[in-house]
Formats: C-alpha cells, sequence, structure tokens
C-alpha cells in the first residue's frame, strides 16, 4: 500500500533473470568487497525479485544497491528514491518509541517498550485478583442499564475472554525486547558488528565471473527447489561467499498461504549438497524467535493476523473502558478526595490521549499518499505530523467542556479520515481498490477495503455516543 511500484503482476511461472542478476552483481562488484547478498524471491504478496547487495569500494565507502526485476517479463523495474515513511514509523515506533539517540538511541527506546510490556502484564494480573467473580463476569452483559453498567459489563467481559492474548502479548513483547535489547547492546560493546550481515565478507580468491567456478545452481532453480517439509519454495536467499569456490546459498522456506513451517537450509551453490555443519539455533534464540511469532501473529496466515488485529482493538477497548470508569466513580460517585474540576481535567486528558493516537495513525496514512517519497526529512515529517494530530485531540478534548460531545465529535472525524483513505489513495496512484479486488496480487485494494470498514465502524460508533450524560 505505502509503495505503489509494487502493485504489479505476479507470474506463478516468473520469467529467467539468473543471468541479469548475476551480470548487475558482477559489474557492482568488479572492483569492490561484497559484504551481503540476498535475495528476495517472488510471492504473490511481494510480487517481484528483490536483490540487495551491499559492498566496501577501492575507497573504503559502505554503498548498498538495490535491483528490482519483474516477474512476467524479467525486466528492472525502477526504484524510485523512497526515503522511510509510513512503514518505518509505524516499525520503529513499535519497537523503540523511534528515540532520539541523544537520549540513548535504538535500544534504550527498546527497554522502554519493554517495561511497557511489564506494565500491561501488572495490570492484567491485578485485573484478575480484582475480579473475585470472574466466571460470572464473563457471561454478564446488562444492555437495558445504565450508561456506566454498560461501560463496566463491556470492560468485564471483554477483558475476562481477552486475558490469554493480553498476557501473552506482555510476556513475550517484555521478553524479546529486552533480550534484543541485551544482545544489541553486548554487540556494540564488542565491536558494533553490523548485526544484518549474514554472508561472509569475501576472501582474496574471489573471481571476477561465477561461470569461471564452473556450473552453478541458477537462481531460477532455486525458485522452483522444494523444502525440506510442506514448504512449495523457498523467499528468501542469502548468498554466503559469492565469487569463490566455497560459495553457498542459505534458503528460507516459508508457507506464504498457511503462515506456518519456518525453515533454513545452507547448501553448496555448485552440487546441492545441503550443508549438515550447520549449528543449529541455540536455545535462548529459539526462544526469542517463538515469542516474535507469537507477540506478531506471524503464523496461520492472514486469519490469525485478523484475528490479532481484532483483539489489539479490544485490549484498546478494555484500557479506554477501565480508565472512563475510573474517572466516572470520581467525577459521580464517592470514591473521589480532589475537586471536580480535577477530575474533569483528567477525563479531557483521557478522551484526547485514547482518541489521539487513531487521529494520529490516520493523519499519517493520508500524509503517505501527499509528501513526496524523494522527500529527505519524510520520516522527520511523519513524526511530527503523527504527534500534530494526537496533541491536537487532547487540545480539543481540553476546549470542549462537554466529554461525550468531544468523543461523539472526534469519533467523527477519525471515521471520515479513514473512509476517505482509499479515494485519496485514488486519486494520488490512479488504482481504485474495487477494481482490483479481484487481483490476486494487488494486496493494496485490501488495505482500502479495511480502512472503508474500519471508518463505516468508527462513524457508527459514532452515532451511538450520547450527547450528554
Amino acid at each position: 500500500w505505502e509503495d505503489p511500484s509494487l502493485r504489479v503482476t505476479y507470474a506463478a511461472k516468473p520469467a529467467a533473470v539468473h543471468d541479469t542478476i548475476v551480470t548487475w552483481i558482477e559489474e557492482i562488484a568488479d572492483n569492490a568487497e561484497v559484504e551481503h547478498l540476498d535475495l528476495h524471491l517472488p510471492t504473490r504478496y511481494y510480487p517481484v525479485w528483490e536483490v540487495h547487495l551491499d559492498v566496501h569500494d577501492s575507497n573504503d565507502t559502505h554503498l548498498e544497491h538495490k535491483l528490482r526485476l519483474d516477474t512476467v517479463s524479467g525486466s528492472e523495474i525502477p526504484i524510485a528514491n523512497r526515503e522511510s515513511g509510513l512503514v518505518d514509523w509505524l516499525k520503529y515506533f513499535h519497537h523503540a518509541f523511534m528515540w532520539p539517540d541523544k537520549l540513548g538511541g535504538y535500544y534504550f527506546g527498546v527497554v522502554v517498550v519493554s517495561f511497557s510490556g511489564i506494565i500491561l502484564l501488572m495490570v492484567t494480573v491485578s485485573g484478575i485478583v480484582a475480579h473475585r467473580k470472574i466466571i460470572k463476569q464473563m457471561f454478564t452483559l446488562r444492555p437495558d442499564r445504565s450508561v456506566r453498567i454498560k461501560w463496566q459489563d463491556t470492560h468485564n467481559v471483554i477483558g475476562t475472554w481477552g486475558v490469554p492474548f493480553f498476557l501473552m502479548i506482555a510476556i513475550t513483547g517484555a521478553y524479546f525486547g529486552l533480550t534484543k535489547s541485551y544482545y544489541g547492546h553486548m554487540t556494540s560493546l564488542l565491536g558494533g558488528a553490523d548485526t544484518f550481515v549474514s554472508s561472509e565478507v569475501q576472501s582474496l580468491d574471489r573471481v571476477h565471473s561465477i561461470a569461471d567456478l564452473g556450473e552453478v545452481i541458477t537462481f531460477d532453480e532455486i525458485l522452483r527447489r522444494p523444502g525440506p517439509g510442506d514448504e512449495p519454495r523457498p523467499i528468501e536467499l542469502v548468498v554466503n561467499g559469492w565469487g569463490t569456490s566455497s560459495m553457498s546459498y542459505t534458503a528460507t522456506y516459508y508457507d506464504m498461504e498457511k503462515g506456518l513451517g519456518t525453515a533454513r537450509v545452507t547448501f553448496d551453490a555448485f552440487s546441492g549438497e545441503v550443508d549438515q555443519s550447520m549449528p543449529v539455533d541455540a536455545a535462548d534464540e529459539r526462544v526469542v524467535e517463538i515469542a516474535q511469532t507469537l507477540h506478531f501473529g506471524s503464523f496461520g496466515g492472514v486469519a490469525i493476523t485478523i484475528v490479532y488485529i481484532l483483539l489489539g482493538l479490544l485490549m484498546a477497548v478494555v484500557i479506554g473502558l477501565g480508565n472512563m470508569m475510573w474517572i466516572e466513580r470520581r467525577l459521580h460517585g464517592n470514591a473521589g478526595t480532589k475537586t471536580a474540576s480535577f477530575y474533569h481535567r483528567i477525563s479531557n486528558l483521557n478522551i484526547g490521549i485514547c482518541l489521539g493516537f487513531p487521529v494520529g495513525t490516520a493523519l499519517i496514512f493520508h500524509a503517505n499518499c501527499i509528501i513526496p517519497v524523494t522527500l529527505d526529512a519524510r520520516l522527520t515529517l511523519t513524526g511530527w505530523i503523527y504527534f500534530s494530530g494526537v496533541f491536537a485531540a487532547i487540545g480539543y478534548a481540553f476546549i470542549r467542556s462537554n466529554g461525550y460531545r468531544a468523543t461523539r465529535e472526534l469519533l467523527y472525524a477519525i471515521g471520515a479520515m479513514f473512509v476517505l483513505l482509499p479515494f485519496v489513495n485514488w486519486a494520488t496512484t490512479s488504482d481504485l481498490f474495487l477494481t482490483d479486488l479481484i487481483s490476486p496480487t494487488m494486496t493494496y485494494a485490501w488495505v482500502d477495503v479495511a480502512f472503508l470498514l474500519t471508518g463505516l465502524t468508527t462513524l457508527k460508533a459514532a452515532s451511538m455516543i450520547p450527547k450528554d450524560r
């Protein structure tokens, strides 16, 4: 969705590209030292060949190169000089809050996010302890009672049924986040090794052309090479020892349809013989991998992804309702010890924060369609737009003295922005999701459908909010 250049046709039997890729690599690596070489093999979800080549040139300058090829014709697809934006912001904000280098950098941000997981774990456990009639509350909904009772029942039902998911998200997020931070910090202390380089720096016996080494297994053949289990074909290939007699491939197999069964196999690039000496991942590395898989829902295909999205949204609803009940008991009940104006300000802040994040999220999706892709400060601008939306929502909640009206109006704004997103995408790319829904490779169209459904659901929710208590 972010990169329209990937909206291309996927060929079930891709055109041969091995010679094109090899020629491209040899031209770049002629007077340079290859650091890393990997290929993304085409799937219907990412329907292109993509080659990443990192080298050191004769001036000891690190250079990164990328090649993208069409699966139908095998011809090169021009790659725009896209600066980081929407996806990078969402990913790194989730991983590390985009923590600035001057305040500790990425790994310190990871620690902060991990402690957020610990806080979520503590809140979930305390909620379980506080609800002593948890079994009864799992099945209690009283739609004919007051607004506060309906909030309470909804909070209890969703919270109790969602406990396993909430605990899993909290534990896995905290665990692999702290683990990644520890390993990343130790790596930097021990020399700052590049954690992504999985290919050896090439030795001095590298030849100019791999044809001089004999007949090599082509990239086209690897695409059809069966995996060790039921995996239909590899999705990623790392080339080790490019241009040397010891050149080998490490293929990653993954069932894209089921989202199950990842396997990595290293084999000789000439004979195809599997390397049995490759070390098995250590137990702690396997635990981290399992934690990541569970946390991000990277198993079970699209169905699990949808379930995770719904459960994640329900988690936000539980937290929001919990905050609202806490405020209501103090503002209109006997639990408060502060003045009414104090709790009104807390209520305004809660409304602004809870609805400010979706406002900011909707805005950066719109910004992705509008901001030039070559803008150097694209990622920074995305961040400014995001937080501007958040703080604008907080400010609006304080300006609006009536919290119910503020909630209703902000929800209408959020719903409208999401409903408009597919049409903004159409206006800026000329791609209308309605015409591409039947295409198995135009997955962006289903993202637009998700925006439309999200917007309509939010508008419906806004219409159900009363204008006053």
